[in-house]
């Protein structure tokens, strides 16, 4: 069952959801498992790839604090904006999947395929798996950092 849009669930909830062994921490399966409920469906590699760049302590797992900062980060208005600028490259005001792609690729060095481009686009606009337009990324956004502040 899908976990809905990730702008539903305050991030708590969704870590909640993934420690599945109630550790605490994410393990890198329990990563790659909650991919799989959101239609993502990252790959070993893909996970360890993400693991590399949010486990700041590089204990091979994943606090809530590690997931806080990652967003918060990621979130980041300025980042957004810009990542806009860099990535809408028809200029359409929108991002569409082929330009998720290039963009994750380009600021995690994660290679998502098409169908995962598309499944990442719905999950930060539920409206559709086509594109999302800035004021979309921005809300999205906000309602990421809004949960990781609560």
């Amino acid at each position: 069952s899908k976990l809905g849009s990730l702008r539903d669930k305050p991030l708590e909830n969704l870590f909640a959801d993934a420690d599945t062994d109630r550790s605490g921490f994410l393990s890198p399966e329990e990563i790659q498992a909650a991919s799989q409920k959101f239609g993502l469906n990252l790959t070993v590699e893909q996970t360890a790839q993400l693991m590399e760049l949010v486990d700041k302590d590089k204990d091979g797992q994943v606090s809530m604090s590690e997931i806080e900062f990652a967003t918060k980060f990621a979130s980041g208005k300025q980042n957004i904006q810009k990542a806009f600028k860099e990535y809408d490259v028809d200029g359409s005001g929108e991002i569409d999947p082929s330009e998720v792609q290039k963009a994750v690729k380009k600021i995690t060095g994660i290679d998502l395929s098409g169908e995962q481009s598309k499944q990442l686009l719905k999950l930060l606009n539920p409206r559709s798996a086509e594109r999302i337009s800035l004021s979309d990324a921005m809300l999205a956004a906000q309602a990421l950092r809004t949960s990781s502040t609560r």
